[in-house]
């Protein structure tokens, strides 16, 4: 993929180059996100390189630059984020479902001994969900995700303990 890139970059400009990366990257990136998020760290690590080895491309820059500006300046999730907004939205337009799980400080507990994978799962996406603070897990759907959406772009976090980090520092 880096090879289509290269060539994008000598012959196309940024829309063109952006608009690409959506169709090739982000695609495959959004692809079964939801079960991606709870991949080894190390499976998480190796795609988020290869993220990383594309925007080098799309910015011309050196192989060794970090690309945290990049993602800001391009306004380009990182794999992690891409995770974190997706579970996110998906506990939130479910709230009642996870809600029998809620505190009375808004925060979902985790639940107990369900079965296997499927325990791993709302564990992991009430996790997410919990390490929000409460005036953006408030808000209504549509802002919810608007809000977060825009706090993710101007942070590009490259795992969820970053994002976690972020959050608990009283964002």
């Amino acid at each position: 993929m880096g090879y289509i890139f290269r060539k994008l970059v000598k012959y196309s400009d940024a829309k063109t180059i952006k608009t690409a990366y959506y169709g090739y990257v982000y695609s495959k990136l959004n692809y079964g996100i939801l079960a991606w998020g709870y991949s080894s760290k190390e499976n998480i690590d190796k795609i988020l390189k290869k993220q990383k080895s594309i925007i080098r491309i799309m910015q011309n820059a050196d192989k060794n630059a970090s690309c945290r500006e990049f993602f800001v300046s391009l306004q380009l999730l990182t794999l992690p984020l891409i995770i974190i907004l997706m579970n996110c939205l998906l506990v939130k337009q479910n709230i009642e479902e996870y809600k029998s799980q809620v505190n009375a400080d808004y925060r979902l507990k985790k639940r107990n001994k369900l079965q296997g994978s499927k325990n791993k799962i709302k564990n992991f996406q009430i996790d997410l969900f919990n390490g929000l603070s409460n005036e953006i897990k408030e808000l209504p759907f549509k802002e919810f995700k608007l809000r977060l959406r825009e706090i993710l772009l101007k942070n590009a976090f490259y795992s969820f303990d970053e994002f976690r980090d972020f959050f608990n520092k009283g964002f």
